[in-house]
């Protein structure tokens, strides 16, 4: 019982280990560091370096979406727009 007690841990914490040292983490690690992968675009870590916030850009790297582009205005995604009209 205990042997399979401590197999489990192992294989949890190799499982923890593999996630943190692969390319990408998961939604709920990206979360824990103040990133949301679901918005993130890729390209939007290219900017941390201008503002001296390079130390986060591999968290960053590995919690973004990959876009087609720079975050130049011509590609900036927004989460919704206001249509006013006058007249």
């Amino acid at each position: 019982m205990l042997t399979n007690l401590l197999s489990g841990l192992l294989l949890v914490l190799l499982d923890s280990a593999g996630s943190v040292l692969g390319t990408e983490l998961d939604s709920a690690s990206c979360l824990q560091l103040g990133l949301n992968s679901a918005k993130l675009l890729c390209s939007s870590c290219d900017d941390l370096k201008q503002f001296e916030l390079g130390t986060l850009l591999d968290d960053c790297e590995k919690c973004c979406t990959r876009d087609a582009g720079s975050a130049k205005l011509e590609n900036t995604k927004y989460e919704r727009a206001i249509l006013e009209v006058c007249g």
